[in-house]
C-alpha cells in the first residue's frame, strides 16, 4: 500500500495531486522569472499612461472654459456693437466699460471667470478688465507707452479661433504670478473678417500647479509648447531629465505614448493644439512597490501547494468514492437543474454537510445572479434618466443674458416669446421618469430651442425645419430628448471655429418602412478621425454604461447618449448616420422601423 491509500483510484488521485503540485510549484518559478516582472512593466506603464491621460483632460477642461468665455463675449452682439464705435477712437475706456460692464459679468460670473481675468482691448487702448485686479499703474503705462501700436500688433492672435500662450509674465499687474493667455479677435458686427479688438482670458499658473500636483506615486509633470520649449515643471532641478525625456516621446509617440527613458517610466499626452504633458515616475518607485506583493504571493502559493498535499493524503484515502458522487452530481448542474439531487444518506455526516453546503451554495448564487441583473437594469435606467435631464447651464445663462439685453430695449413681445419658449423646454425635460414621445413632440422641442438661439444670434443664425407629408408626426414612439441635444452639438463643436452666418436644416421623412431625422450644419466638417472616436465611446458606452456615464463631462454625452438609447430602444431596428455635409458642415441621420 501507497502511504495507506486503500484503492487504486486513490493512488492514482494522489499521484496525480502530488505531480501537479510539484509542476504548479515549477510552472510559477518560471512564470515568476520570466512574465511577472514584464506584466508589472506593462501594468506599470499602463497606469501612469492612463494618469497622464486624466491629467491632460483636466488640463483641456481648464482650456476649453477659457475658450467658451472668450467665445461667449466675442460673439455677443452687445461687444460687436461696442467695439464697432470704439474703432474710431472716439469712445473711452470708462464709457466703453459702463457699457459692457452688466453683459461682461452676466457671463463672467456664472461661468466661474473669477478664476480667471477678462480684458477687452483695442488698437486705440481702450481697455476694460473684470476678474483678477489689475495694477492701474502698470496698465496705463502699457496702453500710454510709445510703442503700444507695435505691441498690440505683435499680439499671437489667431484669426478666427483662441490661441493659448505658454506661461508668462503678467502685462496689467506688477505681481510675480505668471499666467497662461488666451486670446480672440473682437468681429465687426457687420464686416466678420475685420478685427475690432482683443479678449484676453488670463489663467494663473496656480490653477495649472493644483491640477498637476499629486499627492502620492512621487510623480513629476512637465509642460512643453508647441516649439518644445519647456514653460512649466513641478521640480525646479528636473529640467534636464525632462527635456530628455519629451525627446523620447516625441520619438516614440508614433507607436506608444508611454515608455521608459534612463531613470524614468514616462508617459506624453497632447494638450488641446499647442502643449505637451510630460508624466513622469521613478523605476525605483513604479517597480519597487509591486515586489514585495510578488514575494507574498510566492509564498502564499508554496503554502497552498503544500496543504494541497497534505489535504491529498487525508482526504483521498476516505473520501474517494462520495467525492466522485459528488463531481457527478455537479456536472449536471445547469439553468435548469441547480441542485445536487444525489442520495447521499449511505455517507458519512461530512459529506452530507458538504453536500447541504453545495446547494445552499447553489440556491444564493441563483439569487445573487438574479438581484445582480435586476440591480444592473435598475443602475442603467438610473443613468439614462440622469442624462435626460441634463441641460448645460451656459445655455440658461446666455438666454438670461438675453433677456436683461432685450428688456434694456423695452421689447416686451420678445422678452414673452423668450420666456414662452424657455418655459416650454424646462417643462419638456423636467419628467422625472423616462418617458418615450412622438417625434412631433421632439421636433417641437427642438424648434423651441432654435427659436432661442435665433434671439441671441439674431441674423447670425439661420434654421429650416422641414417635415416629410408622409410622415405622421404622432408616430413614431422615440426616446426623449433625442433631437434637441443634436441641434446643440452644432452650437457647440461645428460653429465653434466657424464664421457665421450659421444654417441647421432639420428634416424628417419616411422611407422604406424606416422613420429618419437628420440635423445638418454648414459648420466646421467633422473628420473621419472624430467619427471613429465617436463611434468607439459609443461602443464604450453600450458595453458598460455605469462605468463610462460618470467620466464624462456635462454636455459630452449629447450626441453618444441618443444614439445609445436609441439602439437600447429599437435593437437591431436602429440605425444611425455621422458624416461630412456635401457643401460642409456634419450631418447626423438618426432612424428607426416604423412598425417598433
Amino acid at each position: 500500500m501507497v502511504i495507506g491509500l486503500h484503492t487504486v483510484f486513490g493512488k492514482k488521485i494522489f499521484r496525480m495531486l502530488t505531480g501537479f503540485t510539484v509542476a504548479m510549484l515549477l510552472a510559477f518559478a518560471v512564470v515568476l522569472r520570466f512574465t511577472v516582472f514584464r506584466d508589472l512593466q506593462q501594468n506599470a506603464r499602463l497606469n501612469i499612461g492612463q494618469i497622464a491621460e486624466r491629467t491632460a483632460d483636466e488640463l483641456e477642461s481648464l482650456l476649453d472654459d477659457m475658450d467658451k468665455i472668450s467665445l461667449y463675449i466675442s460673439t455677443s452682439p452687445m461687444v460687436m456693437r461696442a467695439f464697432n464705435g470704439a474703432a474710431s477712437g472716439a469712445v473711452s475706456s470708462q464709457a466703453l466699460s459702463l457699457q459692457l460692464v452688466s453683459m461682461i459679468t452676466s457671463i463672467t460670473i456664472p461661468n466661474n471667470a473669477s478664476r480667471y481675468r477678462v480684458s477687452l482691448y483695442n488698437h486705440h487702448g481702450n481697455f476694460m478688465t473684470t476678474g483678477i485686479p489689475v495694477t492701474q499703474s502698470r496698465v496705463n503705462s502699457v496702453l500710454q507707452a510709445n510703442g503700444y501700436m507695435k505691441w498690440y500688433e505683435s499680439l499671437p492672435v489667431v484669426h478666427n479661433r483662441g490661441n493659448i500662450t505658454a506661461l508668462k509674465n503678467d502685462s496689467w499687474s506688477d505681481s510675480e504670478t505668471r499666467f497662461v493667455s488666451l486670446y480672440r479677435e473682437i468681429f465687426d458686427p457687420i464686416l466678420l473678417s475685420k478685427s475690432n479688438g482683443v479678449i484676453e482670458v488670463q489663467c494663473p499658473q496656480g490653477l495649472i500647479a493644483d491640477i498637476l500636483s499629486f499627492t502620492g506615486g512621487d510623480y513629476q509633470c512637465a509642460l512643453f509648447d508647441s516649439d518644445g520649449a519647456m514653460f512649466f515643471q513641478t521640480d525646479g532641478e528636473w529640467e534636464a531629465d525632462a527635456a530628455g525625456l519629451f525627446g523620447a516621446y516625441g520619438r516614440n509617440a508614433a507607436m506608444d505614448t508611454a515608455g521608459e527613458h534612463g531613470e524614468y517610466l514616462y508617459a506624453g499626452v497632447p494638450v488641446g493644439d499647442s502643449w505637451t504633458l510630460i508624466l513622469a515616475q521613478a523605476k525605483d518607485h513604479a517597480y519597487g512597490v509591486m515586489r514585495p506583493i510578488t514575494l507574498l504571493v510566492a509564498a502564499i502559493l508554496t503554502g497552498s501547494a503544500l496543504a494541497v498535499l497534505i489535504a491529498a493524503y487525508l482526504i483521498t484515502r476516505r473520501m474517494t468514492e462520495p467525492l466522485q458522487v459528488l463531481t457527478e452530481s455537479i456536472r449536471k448542474v445547469s439553468p435548469e437543474q441547480t441542485a445536487l439531487n444525489e442520495d447521499v444518506s449511505r455517507y458519512s455526516d461530512e459529506f452530507a454537510n458538504l453536500n447541504s453546503a453545495f446547494n445552499e451554495m447553489l440556491r444564493r448564487l441563483n439569487v445573487s445572479m438574479e438581484e445582480n441583473v435586476r440591480r444592473q437594469a435598475m443602475e442603467m435606467r438610473a443613468n439614462m434618466i440622469a442624462l435626460q435631464n441634463q441641460m448645460d447651464p451656459h445655455f440658461l445663462y446666455n438666454m438670461l443674458a438675453v433677456i436683461r439685453a432685450t428688456s434694456s430695449e423695452g421689447n416686451n413681445l420678445q422678452i414673452a416669446l423668450t420666456c414662452d419658449y424657455l418655459s416650454s423646454m424646462l417643462r419638456y425635460i423636467s419628467v422625472p421618469y423616462d418617458e418615450p414621445v412622438s417625434i412631433g413632440q421632439e421636433i417641437a422641442h427642438g424648434e423651441n430651442y432654435l427659436k432661442l438661439m435665433k434671439m441671441r444670434f439674431e441674423n447670425q443664425l439661420d434654421y429650416e425645419v422641414n417635415i416629410g407629408g408622409e410622415v405622421d408626426i404622432e408616430k413614431p414612439i422615440i426616446p426623449r430628448l433625442s433631437v434637441q441635444p443634436l441641434i446643440e452639438n452644432c452650437f457647440q463643436h461645428a460653429f465653434k471655429n466657424a464664421l457665421p452666418p450659421w444654417r441647421i436644416i432639420v428634416s424628417v421623412w419616411n422611407e422604406q418602412e424606416w422613420w429618419h431625422i437628420n440635423i445638418t450644419d454648414n459648420g466646421q466638417s467633422i473628420t473621419s478621425e472624430d467619427i471613429l472616436r465617436l463611434e468607439g465611446k459609443l461602443e464604450q458606452f453600450l458595453r458598460d454604461p455605469s462605468d463610462t456615464v460618470f467620466s464624462l463631462r456635462l454636455g459630452g454625452m449629447g450626441l453618444i447618449n441618443t444614439i445609445a438609447r436609441l439602439k437600447l430602444r429599437y435593437g437591431e431596428n436602429a440605425k444611425h448616420e455621422i458624416k461630412p455635409a456635401p457643401q460642409g458642415g456634419t450631418s447626423i441621420t438618426l432612424g428607426g422601423k416604423l412598425n417598433d
